[in-house]
């Protein structure tokens, strides 16, 4: 998960075995550079049962890390957190958008199909006219060829 860049970004633990006022319980920063940038002692969560929180402000892009430990009550882990200069959020917003182009993209496509559906229907209907005046002219033909054969052969119409 990414996280922005000059945003507090907060940070829950549970102690081992739940372990409550724990006051050696420390969370060490360290930056982009694995240099030491903030130690922060977490404090409990009034009747949560070794539940402590603490945050950091990272200022620099990169992989930041915290450990967290506790000599008394033996507590050592560690988290990685990607900074990038933008969160997850603004990355669900920006599809979003992305998808919302898609879809009138998508009723556009559509529309346009539904578009060439009429013009085809016209284009259709324009051929069958066209197929009619073809038979039209083709039976004046074949009467105009029954006259031409008359006149050439010295018949006459009357």
């Amino acid at each position: 998960m990414k996280y922005k860049l000059n945003t507090v970004i907060k940070v829950n633990y549970t102690a081992l075995h739940r372990a409550a006022s724990l006051v050696d319980l420390d969370m060490k920063v360290y930056d982009e550079a694995g240099v030491l940038f903030s130690t922060v002692t977490l404090t409990e969560i009034s009747g949560s049962g070794g539940i402590y929180y603490g945050s950091f402000t990272p200022d620099a892009i990169g992989q930041w890390r915290i450990r967290i430990q506790s000599v008394t009550n033996l507590d050592d882990i560690q988290k990685i957190f990607e900074i990038s200069t933008s969160d997850i959020d603004e990355v669900k917003l920006q599809t979003q958008s992305i998808e919302d182009k898609i879809d009138t993209i998508d009723g556009n496509v559509s529309q346009s199909l539904l578009d060439i559906a009429a013009v085809k229907d016209v284009v259709d209907s324009t051929e069958g006219k066209v197929d009619t005046v073809i038979l039209d002219v083709a039976a004046v033909k074949g009467v105009v060829d029954a006259i031409d054969l008359q006149i050439s052969s010295g018949g006459y119409i009357l």
